[in-house]
């Protein structure tokens, strides 16, 4: 729920671009970006180390892109599946 509430105020909030960038010519001029999360958790995921964790979380960063970018991926796709559930606000 709080990687859900980070990508929506990333993409909720656009930047004026610096004062010396060029002129975008579209839309309001600001600047719009979008994350994709993977988020694992070291109980509930069962993951013994660091680096267990952050490849758990790296794999479902990866889901959530592949699933279409601006997601978050908290879990991994359930047996025989290739798609993992993603969270969408």
């Amino acid at each position: 729920a709080t990687a859900e509430r980070l990508r929506a105020a990333v993409q909720d909030t656009p930047v004026a671009p610096a004062p010396d960038a060029p002129p975008s010519g579209e839309g309001d001029g600001r600047i719009h970006f979008t994350v994709s999360i993977g988020v694992a958790e070291a109980v509930s995921d069962d993951c013994q180390t660091l680096d267990a964790m952050l490849a758990m979380a790296d794999r479902r960063l990866y889901a959530a892109k592949q699933a279409g970018r601006n997601q978050v991926c908290a879990a991994d796709a359930p047996a025989g599946n290739t798609v993992a559930q993603t969270v969408q606000g």
